[in-house]
């Protein structure tokens, strides 16, 4: 006869475990500060501050120019767009004016609020932070909303994808095909990167086939931490005992 005693004891456990892995796949931890692009200093997209800077955009920092550096290396054709830019369009501090997106681009994306914009044919730089608090051998995955559009007066076909870093690791997203004078919706793409360090520096640069301009565009960043094989194992056990105590009680007593 089994023990009564081991099968609420295997019960127990077995509930338990389920709840926590329950709790960790709800609230996975995101180890990106400010990946919707909400803080912000000195923001004013009506006058000046909508192109990114090292003071402006909380937790992120850009390079300078890699290429199209037309205007010298210090500078970089990205910016914060609010969710009616489609409308009110996003302003170059560099050129003193507003301008706009064919058919007004692909809207507010699924995070909502605040979105990162880069070119990837025109001044080209990266939008990068340190993660800090990795532990080294683990997989962590990266995820991330992406769009494309085409600044207005530069009409052409063109596919353009996000080259990302995690360290010394690169991939390249999903490749965006914009048509000419288009745009396309927004996607959510996602990639696993294994951490070698304990702090590693994550970093976006926009890339394209042309330069017409070819603009992406980047919101609701997420990196979090893939469970453990070991720790679906743990599940598995309980659940099957669990299950054993259950047939066990459909059989009828002697």
């Amino acid at each position: 006869m089994i023990n009564r005693r081991l099968w609420v004891a295997v019960l127990v456990a077995g509930t338990a475990l389920c709840g926590s892995a329950r709790l960790a796949a709800a609230d996975p931890v995101n180890l990106v500060g400010n990946g919707s692009f909400q803080d912000t200093i000195g923001f004013d997209p009506s006058q000046t501050g909508s192109e990114v800077t090292n003071g402006n955009l909380t937790d992120w920092q850009i390079s300078g120019c890699l290429s199209g550096c037309t205007a010298g290396p210090s500078n970089q054709y990205s910016f914060i767009l609010q969710s009616d830019y489609a409308t009110n369009g996003f302003y170059i501090n560099e050129f003193n004016e507003h301008d706009y997106f064919y058919g007004g681009g692909p809207g507010a994306s699924p995070q909502g609020g605040n979105l990162y914009a880069a070119d990837g044919g025109f001044q080209v730089g990266m939008l990068e932070q340190t993660v800090k608090g990795l532990t080294v051998g683990q997989t962590y995955q990266l995820s991330f909303f992406q769009a494309s559009a085409e600044q207005k007066s530069f009409p052409g076909a063109f596919t353009a994808s996000w080259e990302v870093g995690f360290g010394s690791q690169t991939q390249q997203s999903t490749g965006m095909v914009n048509a000419t004078e288009g745009y396309t919706g927004w996607v959510k793409d996602t990639m696993d990167f294994t951490a070698t360090a304990a702090d590693e520096v994550l970093w976006f640069m926009a890339t394209s086939t042309n330069s017409y301009p070819p603009f992406l565009l980047l919101d609701g960043v997420s990196l979090t931490q893939v469970p453990e094989p070991a720790t679906f194992g743990v599940v598995a056990v309980g659940l099957a005992g669990l299950a054993a105590v259950r047939r066990r009680r459909r059989v009828p007593q002697v």
